[in-house]
């Protein structure tokens, strides 16, 4: 009889663990499940546990959770993210900037960490390293138009800023830039910045698709008129038609 109670409480513990897994699991789905999840059982749940907390009133439950979620999944940047957000919201400056960079360092694909390595850049007047996070969020979907604009206007206000060069070398360095600096630029660049960048790329022996090259040119031109002239002599010398 001992042995038979025994046996169906093994029964019914495996059964509960294994529901509180699936839970777990479900949570990437549903945000909601996070919730039903026991404390000892999140991995997946563990998120959005601690960014609810973090939208919360409680800082150091905020912080307490985000902890909870580095010791136990700490790999993906969004998670040192979320512990650097955790951190600023209960005052704590110096550990909040250490957090991001680690978060930027880790995850460049991942844009609320390159944004605020961006601003903090900016802040300490490190214009190439804050351009270097401007071009990490220029790749990333998640980045809008509105907030790039917003970064380019100070990183390029000033024609002799060392923004150029960095820019022009990221441009230079791999075959895929080109294109990519075709398809955002003219949107969220200032008109005479994209210009110049132009005009640096092919100095450095960037060659431009035509067709995209045009393209460009065309909403430059609508912005500003002179900029849209200038990277005309860019044309057809440093393109080519594929």
């Amino acid at each position: 009889m001992i042995a038979r109670i025994i046996w169906l409480a093994g029964l019914a513990c495996a059964a509960a663990i294994t529901a509180q897994l699936q839970l777990d699991r479900q949570s990437l789905r549903d945000r909601e499940t996070a919730a039903l999840v026991a404390a000892p059982f999140r991995a997946n749940a563990q998120f959005d546990v601690a960014r609810k907390a973090l939208y919360g009133d409680d800082p150091q439950l905020a912080l307490a959770e985000a902890r909870r979620l580095i010791h136990r999944r700490p790999m993906p940047a969004e998670h040192l993210t979320l512990l650097a957000q955790a951190y600023a919201k209960a005052g704590d400056a110096r550990m909040a900037t250490l957090a991001i960079e680690a978060a930027a360092l880790r995850g460049w694909r991942d844009p609320l960490a390159q944004e605020a390595m961006a601003r903090l850049a900016l802040n300490a007047g490190n214009l190439p390293e804050a351009t270097r996070r401007f071009t990490a969020l220029m790749v990333s979907n998640e980045a809008d138009d509105r907030l790039l604009s917003e970064l380019a206007a100070p990183l390029f206000a000033d024609p002799e800023s060392p923004s150029f060069d960095t820019f022009g070398e990221i441009i230079a360095g791999t075959d895929r830039w080109p294109s990519l600096f075709l398809r955002r630029g003219p949107d969220v660049l200032p008109p005479s910045a994209f210009a110049k960048i132009i005009l640096d790329a092919t100095d450095r022996g960037v060659v431009f698709d035509c067709d995209r090259l045009g393209r460009s040119q065309q909403v430059i031109t609508q912005r500003d008129g002179q900029a849209g002239a200038t990277i005309a002599t860019a044309m057809p010398a440093h393109c080519r038609r594929d």
